[in-house]
């Protein structure tokens, strides 16, 4: 995982390039290696990772040292001119044209139609071999040493579906979308996480929450979510609740106009009773100039130190999303000495659907 490391490998560089290795032949005797599969496979743009240079400066110093060597020099461009020579002499066959297009065919696919062939399977015997000796070797140690930490951010409970960071949507690149709970979500990797694609891939994209939605929200009039992300959920509650208004708030602005971007193209009818905010004005703001009965956001953007009737009026219901059982008496515990003065009490078969939900007649 990235948690430990990172190490980069090009399998492509240009389609010149390419063209060398296809008419090269290939040295592991592959047949038919370097085709238009191999390059749709390998040739993914969707998301950018500039790490790498800032190694830039010194590789170009060490490279400049070793052409100080007369022979290196000389070796060094006679290569390039070689090189030079074979592609002008292959642009001119019909083959290198015939590649060319295909492989410019080839980076359309979207990454989720790519299909990679399984690598040839090993001896189940030896496999089994080595597995067996790790297991016994982990089964020497003490109890305590034998479990790892999970690190940071490796399928965490309740981790964000998004990516962190800056999201850069400003190119267009070809994107399949698949339908979740009757919204086609994006397969995009620079917005959503490796495991959230999955999610979405499998139509399962905050499938509990997403489900349940209506029933928190049945009998309400405004809704404010607050870090709803590209507005799965307020999308999701509008649907369910004819009449229903919906402000759905996300910092990243990437974000929100990937939900403008899903109402637009495909709940046209909705109007303007699903609207985005981004940015972070603030809860107290939000509230008074959405005005909702509902609000539904993460029990860490609750101020408990600005609870006040005046701040919280005309809020009737609290929706508190979680991920575990276990975190609904905590945070019932946490906030209620706090909203209890101001009339709200705790649902508790409101938490079967996994939410806490605080309500005030």
């Amino acid at each position: 995982g990235y948690d430990w490391a990172q190490i980069n490998h090009y399998a492509l560089k240009s389609m010149d390039a390419y063209s060398l290795r296809k008419f090269r032949g290939n040295a592991n005797l592959k047949k038919d290696k370097y085709n238009s599969d191999y390059w749709s496979l390998q040739d993914r743009n969707e998301v950018e990772d500039l790490n790498i240079a800032r190694h830039r400066d010194r590789r170009a110093a060490i490279m400049a040292a070793l052409l100080q060597d007369g022979e290196v020099r000389r070796l060094h461009e006679a290569a390039h001119a070689r090189v030079e020579a074979r592609l002008a002499e292959y642009r001119q066959s019909e083959a290198y044209q015939a590649l060319v297009q295909g492989l410019i065919a080839a980076s359309d696919v979207p990454i989720t139609s790519v299909v990679a062939k399984p690598p040839k399977a090993r001896d189940p015997a030896a496999v089994a071999a080595v597995q067996t000796k790790l297991e016994e070797r982990r089964n020497a140690k003490p109890k305590e040493e034998r479990r790892t930490a999970t690190p940071a951010g490796w399928g965490a409970e309740g981790a964000s579906p998004y990516v962190a960071g800056a999201i850069d949507l400003s190119r267009a690149i070809s994107l399949e979308a698949v339908e979740n709970q009757g919204i086609r979500l994006p397969l995009d990797p620079r917005i959503f996480t490796a495991a959230a694609l999955e999610a979405v891939q499998a139509g399962k994209f905050d499938r509990r929450h997403g489900r349940n939605i209506g029933t928190y929200v049945k009998g309400a009039t405004r809704l404010l979510e607050v870090g709803a992300g590209i507005g799965f959920i307020a999308i999701r509650a509008a649907l369910s609740v004819p009449g229903l208004y919906v402000l759905a708030q996300e910092e990243r602005a990437a974000l929100i106009d990937t939900g403008r971007v899903i109402v637009a193209g495909q709940f046209p009818d909705l109007g303007d009773r699903v609207q985005f905010a981004d940015g972070a004005p603030g809860l107290e703001r939000l509230l008074s100039d959405w005005k909702p009965d509902t609000l539904r956001l993460s029990p860490d953007a609750l101020p408990m130190e600005g609870l006040t009737e005046r701040g919280f009026s005309g809020v009737y219901r609290l929706i508190l999303p979680y991920n575990d059982p276990s975190e609904a008496e905590a945070l019932r515990a946490r906030l209620l000495p706090g909203l209890e003065p101001l009339g709200f009490s705790a649902d508790l078969k409101a938490e079967e659907n996994g939410s806490v939900m605080l309500r005030r007649d």
